[in-house]
């Protein structure tokens, strides 16, 4: 399969930094809402729900924001977010899924069955590795480059993640494909491609298991159940 039609409207991608970072960015509600009216625009009445899973120990929680006229769904996504800001504060993990659901599920966050269109791809990046020794040290460097070493779980945890320009190129060559949107998820990143029009869902899964093989293939470290 060759690659699939593509809007490249943002040719270097734009960044945008996790909300757990707000209290390094203050404008990170704007960019939150940004990111997630991107992510979350669509015509198809098939796209009728958005979904924000809370996690907090083992404790699963699922919010729903029901799609409606652009200014109504803007308020439900800056008073969910505001939520979620509090629950990072008190150590809580929120995640955001890609694509729209048909139906609100009865329970949990619905199934592969509820989503019927979709207009992004998506690929999950890690540079991020378990080593045997070392001192827990963060060292930033130009373009989103990142060394560190952290415990997590009992674990040491070593990154290393290269400069965003370099990752860029090399999905490029890979893809031949540039992201539309690129979220620095602290130890890579997530890349977001997006579609010249909104597809059925078995369609768009086909595209991101090429997606995801290709980068695979090429030697790029990424995340093969995200597909």
């Amino acid at each position: 399969m060759g690659a699939p039609d593509f809007d490249q409207v943002l040719e270097q991608g734009e960044v945008y930094k996790p909300i757990a970072d707000s209290q390094k960015n203050e404008n990170w509600k704007e960019e939150a809402l940004s990111f997630l009216e991107k992510v979350w625009s669509y015509i198809s009445s098939d796209a009728r729900y958005f979904t924000l899973v809370r996690i907090s120990g083992k404790r699963v929680r699922y919010g729903f924001i029901e799609a409606a006229d652009p200014a109504t769904t803007r308020r439900q996504i800056l008073a969910a977010l505001m939520s979620i800001k509090r629950e990072l504060d008190l150590g809580e993990s929120v995640y955001f899924q890609v694509l729209p659901l048909a139906r609100k599920p009865p329970k949990g966050r619905g199934s592969a069955a509820d989503v019927k269109v979709g207009k992004w791809l998506w690929a999950d990046i890690d540079y991020k590795r378990e080593v045997s020794e070392g001192a827990p040290f963060t060292k930033e460097g130009e373009d989103y480059s990142l060394e560190a070493l952290y415990e997590e779980g009992g674990k040491l945890i070593r990154v290393e993640r290269p400069p965003l320009k370099l990752v860029l190129k090399e999905v490029e060559e890979a893809t031949g494909l540039v992201p539309s949107l690129v979220v620095d998820s602290g130890c890579g990143y997530h890349l977001y491609f997006m579609l010249t029009q909104e597809i059925e869902a078995k369609r768009l899964q086909r595209l991101e298991s090429w997606l995801i093989d290709t980068l695979q293939k090429s030697g790029i470290s990424v995340d093969t159940k995200s597909k």
